[in-house]
């Protein structure tokens, strides 16, 4: 006599296998919204704004770019400045001589086909680094990581929180090749007049030799204070390594300071590069 419970068995999985069905989900896209990449520099050449529609996940094609935008940006004291699209269809620029001024606060209006997209930002007062030196360790150190890091110092000087992004150069060339090269920190746990010792960057030995800097390469760094929402955004971003960004395929949900669009409008001051050289 058979086991009943291998002919239950039997029958169940007849039964299922039986029953198979092919489901063709159909899922809805998102509505396609403009998204903005917008920055004012106090450097000469270093201002633009980039428009886009953006695209669903299942998109296969990349961003459609808006080219015929009326794109304005003014400032407290009721300067207005033309933007003008460029050859390459995808950003605008200033005229040649523009540049921002620290402490003004900057409005950017575009207009285009289906609408208007507006932002504000401020542009806060130059950070200066000291001290920036690259320092190699071995696995002996008692709290730092074996490899080579990039160390910096700069100073609080005001008693509100501050929100800094740090930039890298590399013999003058900005590192900006992926989503960890984002650097950005605040100074919440420190008091005025304190001074932030910072790791600003790590080449960790088990790099391959062609991506740790080399004896005698040029390391340097440029400090930026930006607003806390900047602060998100950045971080956002820095977060998304798979995503493309605004403007890619798949779009980073990231916070936005832009009123009826996507993406981010920042006005940043710049100092002068602080530099370290390699020696080892």
């Amino acid at each position: 006599m058979k086991n009943p419970s291998i002919l239950l068995m039997t029958f169940i999985i007849a039964l299922l296998s039986s029953c198979t069905k092919v489901v063709d989900l159909k899922l809805n896209e998102p509505e396609s919204k403009i998204a903005v990449e917008g920055f004012i520099s106090n450097q000469i050449g270093g201002s633009f704004v980039k428009l886009a529609y953006t695209k669903g996940y299942l998109a296969s094609e990349g961003p459609e770019f808006v080219n015929d935008a009326q794109v304005s940006v003014s400032d407290s004291k009721g300067n207005l400045t033309l933007f003008t699209a460029t050859d390459n269809e995808e950003i605008y620029l200033p005229p040649a001589d523009f540049v921002g001024e620290s402490g003004e606060s900057y409005t950017l209006d575009v207009q285009y086909d289906e609408g208007s997209v507006s932002a504000q930002a401020l542009m806060r007062d130059t950070v200066f680094a000291k001290n920036v030196n690259v320092i190699k360790t071995d696995v002996s150190h008692p709290y730092l990581e074996a490899g080579q890091h990039l160390m910096a110092t700069i100073s609080k000087y005001q008693k509100e929180d501050s929100y800094y992004q740090a930039e890298i150069y590399v013999n003058g060339i900005k590192r900006m090749g992926t989503a960890s090269d984002i650097i950005v920190f605040d100074d919440r746990l420190y008091d005025q007049n304190d001074e932030l010792e910072l790791r600003i960057a790590l080449w960790a030995d088990e790099l391959d030799e062609e991506e740790k800097p080399q004896m005698g390469d040029v390391l340097s760094v440029q400090f930026i204070r930006i607003s806390e929402e900047t602060y998100a955004y950045l971080q956002a971003l820095s977060e998304t390594p798979m995503q493309g960004g605004l403007f890619g395929r798949t779009p980073a949900n990231v916070p936005s300071n832009i009123q009826g669009g996507l993406g981010w409008f920042q006005a940043s001051s710049f100092g002068s590069p602080q530099h370290a050289l390699v020696m080892e």
